[in-house]
């Protein structure tokens, strides 16, 4: 009865064609919060009072004092909602509603108490539905949010490594990005994946070696010097003073590659063919460096675009694959504990990799 009477007044004041305002806004909450007290089974009451809450923030100047009661009274009622209606129809929105507010507000001591209040009562299978949403969030630039983010995929870890092994892994190849976003979420992807080690080392190192593979075969050298040569290409042209800071960024990351040597066979394949233009042209950069000549600088460009041109024909012509050639490691991996990507179910067998 009183969550009926909360949904009327609500009703009546829209139908008014009146805002909501604070009196609305309290009596709302009154009605929701008598229907909790009378059934605090009721999922409904709970979500419905959760939702007002929300409202109700909006209303609210940020920074207030009350924003913060209501975030907080949002989160017990999201927590709450969730856990009694796990198959709810609105359980995977109030799931996202109160990633919304922890990501938003968890930074707050009082919200962070309450957030990790709730995530002790709600069944760490819930939050499998959302694990790509709280992974992305992994790097947050608020301490507070950073942390629990952290403790809360540890402790999925612990009960659903098959999970999170797959997106951890991808993320963890970012910590040699140049990019500061991205290499910080790599390194924390890293940091994760070192304390699964204590309970799971064998998944570990599986997903390590089979993420690091199937990139490295979906992006042959060929591919990735032939897109860089073409980005550096465009820097070096079409920027000021030539832009050969700018061009020498893109290709620097692949030298570093070709300096660590080859892998597979495609990769000693692809060097003795580029191998000794690309390093010629590395030099002629170098003197350009040290005297400013503009010939070296054209020198080093003759023999870029003779690789590009030899390139562009490589990967027109290429049509498939062999795996021993591009992968070996892949190849050789038998019988592993590691699920087959995007099949695993919690309430499932698990369905590992037998062999690629």
């Amino acid at each position: 009865a009183f969550l009926r009477l909360g949904s009327w007044q609500l009703q009546l004041r829209q139908q008014q064609g009146h805002t909501l305002d604070a009196r609305t806004i309290n009596a709302v909450l009154s009605s929701y919060c008598n229907a909790i007290a009378h059934d605090q089974e009721s999922c409904k009451a709970w979500h419905s009072w959760a939702l007002m809450n929300v409202t109700a923030l909006s209303h609210v100047a940020e920074g207030d004092e009350l924003a913060v009661r209501h975030v907080v009274l949002a989160l017990k009622g999201f927590f709450r909602s969730v856990t009694l209606g796990a198959y709810s129809e609105h359980s995977l929105q109030d799931l996202l509603r109160l990633l919304t507010l922890w990501f938003r507000y968890g930074g707050d001591v009082r919200v962070d108490t309450a957030l990790t209040e709730g995530f002790e009562r709600v069944d760490v299978d819930t939050w499998l539905l959302v694990i790509p949403q709280i992974i992305a969030r992994i790097s947050s630039p608020n301490v507070r949010v950073r942390k629990a983010v952290q403790t809360l995929l540890l402790r999925v870890g612990r009960s659903h490594p098959q999970a999170l092994i797959y997106p951890l892994a991808v993320s963890s190849h970012e910590s040699r990005s140049s990019e500061s976003s991205s290499s910080a979420r790599g390194r924390f992807a890293e940091s994760i994946l070192q304390q699964m080690r204590a309970h799971c080392d064998t998944l570990v190192e599986q997903a390590l070696l089979v993420s690091n593979e199937l990139i490295r075969v979906a992006i042959l050298w060929a591919e990735l010097w032939h897109e860089a040569l073409e980005q550096a290409y465009r820097r070096y042209f079409y920027s000021e003073n030539h832009g050969v800071e700018a061009m020498m960024q893109v290709l620097a990351p692949l030298y570093q590659k070709l300096d660590g040597g080859a892998a597979t066979t495609s990769e000693a394949h692809f060097i003795s063919l580029h191998g000794t233009d690309l390093k010629a042209a590395l030099g002629h950069c170098r003197e350009f460096t040290r005297t400013g000549s503009e010939v070296q600088l054209q020198s080093a460009w003759s023999r870029y675009y003779s690789v590009l041109m030899q390139l562009t024909r490589h990967l027109q012509e290429a049509k498939t694959l062999q795996l021993q050639h591009v992968s070996p490691r892949l190849l050789e991996a038998r019988d592993l504990e590691l699920a087959v990507p995007g099949t695993y179910r919690a309430d499932r067998e698990v369905v590992a990799i037998r062999l690629f």
